[in-house]
C-alpha cells in the first residue's frame, strides 16, 4: 500500500517536531547554570585581645566569597557567656575573669552546608586592683555626738573624672552611725566607733578605688 501525499507531508511534520523538541531539550540541558555562592574564608581580627570585666573590644570578620559580591550573614557567639558576650556587630563585652574564651563569626550564604567559622580568643582578665594604701575621706576622722549629721566627700582631685553616680557609700559597723549609700551623708545613732567607706564600682584607673574614714560617736551631752 502506498502512502498518500498528505500523509508523508505529516510524518515529515511530526519528525521536524521532534528534532526541534530534542534540540531545545539538549540546548537547555546543555547551558551553563549559575554557581551556587559560597564562603570561601573568613578571617576575624584581632586574633587574641585581652579586657578586663566591664570593658569592651570589636571583633571585625572579613568574608570572602564564591562568586565575589554573593550576599551572605555574619552571626557572632561567646563560646562561654557567663565570662563574655558577643552582640551581632561584633562587639564583645568582659562579664568575668577567664583565660580564654572564643569569639566566634560563623558565615553563611543561606545553605544549610555554607556556613565558615572563625573565631578570636579573648582573656578576661580580673579587674586591676590599685598598689598602696586606699584613699582618706574628708574629714579623715570625726567625732560625732549622736544625733549628729556629717557629709563625708572624696577629696575633689581624686574625684576628678569619675561618675558619682558610680560611688557606694557604706560603713563597717551599722550600730553606731548609719550612712545614705549614695551621697556619704553620716548620720550618728549611738555610743561607738565605726569606719566610713565610698568605693568606686568599676575597680579600675584612676586610683585610688576606695576611700576611709574612722567616726568615733559618743552620746550627746547632757
Amino acid at each position: 500500500m502506498t502512502a498518500s501525499t498528505s500523509q508523508i507531508a505529516g510524518t515529515a511534520r511530526a519528525a521536524r517536531r521532534t528534532v526541534i523538541a530534542f534540540t531545545t531539550s539538549l540546548v537547555a540541558a546543555c547551558a551553563p547554570t549559575a554557581p551556587k555562592a559560597s564562603i570561601s574564608q573568613v578571617l576575624v581580627a584581632p586574633g587574641t585581645a585581652t579586657i578586663s570585666p566591664g570593658q569592651s573590644v570589636r571583633i571585625v570578620a572579613t568574608v570572602s566569597t564564591s562568586p565575589s559580591g554573593s550576599a551572605y550573614a555574619v552571626t557572632w557567639t561567646s563560646s562561654d557567656a557567663a565570662a563574655a558576650i558577643v552582640d551581632s556587630t561584633g562587639l564583645a563585652l568582659g562579664i568575668a575573669a577567664s583565660p580564654a574564651v572564643s569569639i566566634c563569626a560563623t558565615a553563611s550564604t543561606g545553605s544549610a552546608s555554607s556556613g565558615v567559622r572563625s573565631c578570636a580568643t579573648l582573656t578576661v582578665s580580673p579587674a586591676p586592683l590599685c598598689p598602696g594604701p586606699g584613699g582618706v575621706l574628708i574629714p579623715s576622722a570625726d567625732t560625732m555626738h549622736v544625733g549628729d549629721v556629717v557629709q563625708f566627700q572624696i577629696p575633689a582631685a581624686q574625684l576628678s573624672g569619675r561618675s558619682p553616680g558610680q560611688i557606694r557609700w557604706s560603713v563597717d559597723n551599722p550600730t553606731p552611725a548609719s550612712v545614705d549609700s549614695l551621697t556619704g551623708v553620716v548620720i550618728a545613732v549611738s555610743a561607738g566607733t565605726t569606719n566610713v567607706r565610698a568605693v568606686y564600682l568599676p575597680l579600675s584607673p584612676p586610683c585610688p578605688h576606695e576611700w576611709r574614714a574612722n567616726v568615733l560617736v559618743q552620746t550627746s551631752p547632757i
